[in-house]
């Protein structure tokens, strides 16, 4: 299970890295200490009751002789776990068997000692702890005291004390359980108080630095990659501070792309502004020769024989079509390269609509489009340039009557809105297709399904209509889908007032 996919941010791994890790280790400590504690105790315990056993067969006459009265050893054997809790008493034959017991006989769990770790002890008594096997467990080991007993030479058995008896172990059993329970509760929260208070401290100065660098890509970003004089006097810093840190070695070689980067993206917008400025100059300078050009195939029409007629004819539409071009072109350069002044003036939607409508009714009659103004009774009063307004509406009108078909209809709809005048122009025509609603108002952009009039079309009037939407401060959308006619609409909050019965 991959933690990380839940933890998105480099500080939050860190901390859960960092806080499984000392979770194991502290795990791994407690267990070691506990492992340490009980050794120390074991070992200090039988060292301490090490010679129990050889006092008890010193001291008991019945054993010092080798001679056993089994039933009055275990008498005496229970007297002294009376006195002595902690301890259990065994008599052990010469193989390990279990021959008297201080307590009920029906306790043992096993009749038989192994005699290794008894053989070892009696040899090496100073490496402690030795561990043998519990009679009344059928598999712990616990600490002991022994003594052989020896008769006349021979060895009879073993006086085999487990120091710890089960009656000790369940009185201390519950009290070390709790104790040690608080302990590592206790230890836990330390800890965590400890490692939280040191996570933020440390995480906080090791990715300072990367929400630094963070925020200054996105502030670079929102400049269009030119990088703000604030990040630059970071960089100028970053630069002269020779660090082997690899957060900040990253921070100096991000500054080095941004600065390249920085000053690629300046040479491009003085090379655009350039390109921009070269086409505005162009076709200003194209449009006095085109006029003069167009004045003199007027006045050679009028005066051409018959049989030249067609030709001049021909001429001269070619020259309305260029000069078109010519003028379009300068426009949109012009909008381009620079800010072109606005005449604001006080004008009524509804009467602008009703005069650009009233224009395109004989050509919507030749279509035969049904051409439909749908205003409010109250007279929608903006302030705005009325000339490129004008131009916009033109440019979309023209649009949606070129796109729709014979007996189609063509829609013009104003509605007041809560951020402003919303201004729709509807139809039913050949829609557009949804790969390329992204470039339409891209210069010379055409739509695969663009209706051909024979007229010349340069794919420029909704670029301009979207510059002018941006320079007037108006929003401009488009929906359509392909074959279900199109929807642009035009949204400006600059309203001045409502007004009734044509007053402004």
């Amino acid at each position: 299970m991959n933690l990380f996919r839940f933890v998105p941010s480099l500080y939050g791994r860190l901390a859960l890295v960092f806080t499984l890790g000392f979770t194991v280790l502290l795990s791994g400590i407690l267990c070691w200490s506990d492992y340490v504690e009980t050794t120390a105790r074991q070992q200090a315990e039988q060292k301490l009751h090490l010679g129990l056993a050889s006092y008890v067969v010193a001291d008991n006459p019945m054993l010092k002789n080798g001679r056993v009265d089994h039933a009055a050893l275990a008498n005496a054997m229970r007297s002294l776990m009376v006195l002595g809790p902690n301890f259990e008493f065994y008599l052990l034959g010469a193989d390990g068997g279990v021959l008297t017991y201080s307590g009920p006989v029906d306790a043992l769990k096993r009749r038989h000692v192994r005699l290794e770790p008894i053989l070892t002890l009696i040899k090496t008594p100073t490496f402690l702890p030795q561990l043998a096997d519990d009679p009344r467990s059928e598999d712990q080991q616990q600490i002991f005291s022994v003594a052989p007993i020896i008769n006349e030479g021979v060895l009879k058995g073993f006086l085999y004390v487990v120091i710890g008896s089960q009656q000790a172990q369940a009185l201390k059993q519950p009290l070390l359980a709790t104790w040690k329970s608080q302990q590592i509760g206790l230890i836990f929260i330390l800890s965590g108080l400890f490692l939280l208070l040191s996570l933020l401290i440390l995480f906080g100065y090791i990715t300072k630095p990367l929400r630094i660098l963070q925020q200054d890509i996105r502030l670079v970003m929102a400049e269009n990659f030119l990088v703000p004089p604030v990040i630059e006097d970071r960089f100028s810093g970053l630069a002269l501070h020779n660090s082997t840190d690899e957060i900040r070695q990253l921070y100096r070689d991000f500054s080095g792309c941004m600065h390249q980067i920085s000053q690629q993206m300046q040479q491009l917008q003085q090379l655009e502004q350039q390109r921009k400025m070269l086409f505005a100059d162009l076709s200003h300078d194209l449009r006095t020769p085109l006029m003069a050009l167009h004045g003199q195939l007027e006045q050679l029409s009028e005066q051409a024989d018959r049989s030249d007629l067609a030709v001049v004819n021909l001429a001269l539409a070619r020259s309305r079509q260029l000069q078109r071009l010519v003028e379009q072109i300068f426009e949109l350069a012009l909008l381009e390269a620079t800010e072109v002044p606005l005449q604001v003036e006080t004008v009524c939607l509804n009467e602008l609509l009703h005069d650009i409508a009233a224009s395109y009714k004989a050509l919507a009659e030749v279509k035969q489009i049904q051409l439909q103004l749908d205003c409010p009774e109250e007279h929608c009063i903006i302030s705005t340039d009325i000339g490129k307004l004008e131009r916009i509406i033109v440019n979309l009108l023209d649009n949606a009557i070129r796109h729709t078909a014979q007996g189609g209809w063509v829609q013009v709809n104003i509605s007041a809105q809560a951020q402003g005048y919303q201004l729709q122009v509807l139809d039913n025509g050949c829609g557009i297709h949804p790969d390329d609603l992204p470039h339409l108002f891209t210069p010379r952009f055409r739509a695969r399904n663009s209706i051909n009039d024979h007229q010349a079309h340069h794919g420029l009037g909704l670029a301009i209509s979207s510059k002018l939407c941006q320079r007037l401060g108006i929003s401009f959308s488009v929906h359509s889908q392909l074959g279900g006619g199109a929807d642009f609409t035009l949204i400006w909050p600059n309203v001045v007032s409502l007004g009734r019965n044509g007053g402004l």
